[in-house]
């Protein structure tokens, strides 16, 4: 091993690079210029930093409650070494918060890497496909005032305790997560309740496989069509287009094709072994759950928060379904845009990617189907937040098995730090004296899309088609570098892998 992949691989180089990053930024990065730095949510959690006044907060309701931890980290920071308590202050606060965060989740992605058994050339693709995503190297310093990295470190030392059978480490992320990100919670109690365990994999018939995908894409289209026709959904959300009814039904199709696919994480009969599901259970692990559960509606009835006044669930739902139809697939390029180059590779690698998660047992599968099946399809990618690294790790284990050229690894390498926008300052210029200027459409043209094409409901339709081009125009890249077209002896096209299966 050289001295150079010495050190690319130690288990601190990572988190130590990104904390001098995150620490670099404060310094001389920029942060959104509406509103000292923070956006309409993070109005929400500053007003939460107060240690003493939190639950006096204007926001602070049933909705909310689930998400002050990092607010109260901030907080506590500020009243241990006396420092006021100024938006400035705040800002930064969260900006260190998020960089520790971060450097925190490279050094779990790291180990859980090594326990996997995961290639170094992988490692370090994981490890890059991370830090040079733009909602990791960009968001969390441009809108530090956000619980969304703070979930991101949770959910990767809960995969991490949860592979070492480490119920105590579990449990108390847990319980954090339960006041960071609430969807979050939910994905700890499925993995607290069921214990790890890897299952062999077993192929369904084939009329079996495609009867349980066609069910999936069957109620996708039910749901589609239900929201569409009966609630009469639309985007009631300001500054984003409404639904481009003209192409209704290619949008349709695209969630019905998305669900048909994300079935794959369950085609493995294995799962469906009933009588080893419950003999695997154990009673422990299921009261540990329960206490949890137990737990955290006590802390949360103790803090008395507000009825919710935001975010009934009927809305987020109907919303997450009507934001996935303003245009075809607008959710894929949403995906691409926010996470980088790790969803395009997801797309050439879903079969290997959903055949291990199949494999990784009934907790692993329902807490990633939880997520998958609820938010996958909606156009906010910063939903999906807590899924990232466990998105990434399990891709890189999923294609361990493969043996990719050096040319793939560089490009891949070159793809994510163009597509992390780490190069793109994201402010107005100077130059602009009036911003929130809209299009046709109701979405905010330039130079408010410079951040906003990146988070999916506020896309323009311009940037939409101009992304999604970009998209298909890497997507044939990394064609030609993985596959090369033959003519076979019967004078069939075929597509060969460049790689060794």
């Amino acid at each position: 091993m050289t001295k150079l992949q010495a050190i690319l691989n130690h288990t601190w180089f990572f988190p130590l690079l990104i904390l001098y990053y995150g620490i670099a930024y404060v310094f001389i990065g920029e942060v959104y210029y509406l509103n000292e730095g923070f956006s309409m949510d993070g109005i929400v959690f500053s007003s939460f930093v107060s240690i003493d006044n939190f639950q006096r907060s204007y926001f602070f309701d049933t909705y909310y409650v689930h998400r002050i931890f990092p607010s109260l980290v901030v907080g506590i920071f500020f009243k241990i070494f006396s420092i006021s308590i100024t938006n400035a202050n705040i800002v930064t606060g969260f900006q260190v918060l998020n960089a520790v965060s971060i450097a925190l989740t490279c050094y779990y992605i790291k180990r859980i890497l090594i326990l996997l058994k995961v290639s170094f050339k992988n490692q370090l693709m994981a490890m890059l496909l991370f830090v040079l995503s733009f909602s990791v190297i960009k968001i969390p310093y441009f809108l530090p005032a956000l619980t969304d990295t703070v979930a991101i470190v949770l959910s990767t030392a809960m995969l991490f305790f949860y592979l070492k059978k480490n119920t105590t480490g579990l449990v108390v992320c847990t319980i954090l997560a339960c006041f960071t990100w609430q969807m979050l919670f939910y994905q700890g109690i499925i993995l607290i309740a069921i214990p790890f365990m890897v299952l062999p994999y077993s192929k369904f018939k084939p009329a079996t496989k495609i009867a349980i995908q066609s069910a999936s894409a069957l109620i996708a289209l039910i749901v589609c069509l239900y929201e569409i026709i009966v609630v009469k959904a639309e985007i009631q959300v300001e500054l984003v287009a409404k639904i481009n009814r003209t192409l209704l039904p290619l949008s349709i199709g695209g969630v019905v094709i998305l669900l048909y696919f994300f079935s794959g994480i369950v085609l493995n009969s294995s799962l469906f072994n009933i009588r080893l599901f419950f003999q695997k259970l154990k009673l422990k692990n299921i009261i540990v759950a329960a206490l949890t559960i137990v737990l955290t509606t006590y802390i949360v009835y103790v803090l008395h928060p507000a009825p919710n006044k935001f975010y009934p669930m009927s809305n987020m739902l109907t919303g997450t379904v009507a934001s996935a139809l303003i245009w075809p697939l607008h959710m894929l390029v949403s995906h691409i845009s926010y996470w980088g180059i790790v969803v395009i590779l997801l797309i050439f690698f879903w079969n290997d990617f959903s055949k291990f998660i199949s494999q990784m047992g009934w907790g692993l599968v329902f807490a990633f189907g939880l997520n998958l099946f609820t938010f996958g399809i909606i156009c906010e990618t910063r939903c999906l937040a807590n899924l990232l690294p466990w998105i990434i790790i399990f891709l890189a284990k999923a294609i361990n098995k493969h043996s990719f050229s050096n040319a793939f690894y560089i490009t891949i390498a070159c793809l994510s730090i163009f597509a992390s926008k780490i190069w793109y300052p994201l402010n107005p210029s100077k130059k602009y004296k009036y911003f929130m200027q809209l299009d046709e459409n109701g979405s905010m043209g330039f130079p408010d899309q410079k951040l906003w094409m990146h988070v999916g409901p506020w896309m323009s339709e311009k940037m939409y088609l101009i992304q999604g081009a970009g998209i298909i125009l890497i997507i044939i890249l990394l064609f030609f570098i993985l596959y090369r077209v033959e003519f076979s002896k019967e004078k069939k096209l075929e597509f060969v892998a460049k790689y060794k299966k």
